[in-house]
């Protein structure tokens, strides 16, 4: 019996192994929730799914990738799981990977002037990641690294004073809140300033009242 016709939810995301090789992880993620919100895990019969799941990703794969794919030697039983490929992949994307390189960058990576925080704290943790600071000691050596830089590379020298003096309990997410109260505080100030306020000498005095 010929199985039913099935069209999964959404659109499986492309890839290509040269635009994504510094970015895997995020065609990953979103082949990851592609798969979540597709329904192929719920809808088709489990000894369907691996082959359907592995030609839905060898068919978003640019024609680059698939030619790389098909030269990796894969046995044709390793072609038809999607997670052996996955993986395959994401080896030839980190070999060319230098996180010494990426470290330099992260480290002379600071904050330019009108760059939000967010803005420029995505930039970091982008780049953080790319550096496997994890792999030094732990997970937390991640965040802890970001906010030394943080620290060092905030474009206004008034706010890394402020940082500064929290001392030993500064954390990330504090330093995080003072960034974004500093720059509301100079947008408000801004705005007030461009508004501008009208001169003393153009203030008028209310006239005085005539005696009754």
């Amino acid at each position: 019996m010929p199985p039913k016709p099935f069209k999964p939810y959404g659109v499986p995301p492309p890839l290509d192994i040269e635009e994504f090789k510094d970015s895997f992880e995020v065609w990953h993620q979103q082949w990851k929730i592609f798969l979540a919100l597709s329904t192929i895990n719920t809808a088709l019969p489990q000894h369907d799914r691996p082959e359907y799941i592995a030609n839905i990703l060898l068919s978003c794969l640019s024609n680059a990738t698939l030619k790389a794919v098909l030269t990796m030697g894969l046995a044709p039983p390793e072609l038809k799981d999607a997670d052996i490929i996955i993986g395959k992949l994401q080896e030839r994307c980190n070999a060319g990977r230098n996180c010494h390189v990426w470290r330099q960058k992260f480290s002379s990576r600071v904050q330019r002037d009108a760059e939000s925080a967010d803005s420029w704290l995505s930039d970091l943790r982008d780049l953080a990641r790319k550096c496997e600071f994890e792999k030094d000691c732990c997970a937390a050596c991640q965040n802890t690294r970001i906010l030394g830089q943080v620290v060092f590379g905030v474009f206004d020298d008034e706010v890394r004073r402020k940082l500064l003096e929290q001392g030993a309990t500064l954390t990330l997410d504090t330093a995080l809140t003072m960034l974004r109260t500093a720059e509301a505080t100079r947008l408000q100030a801004s705005t007030i300033k461009q508004g501008g306020a009208a001169p003393v000498h153009q203030l008028k005095t209310p006239a005085a009242k005539p005696p009754t």
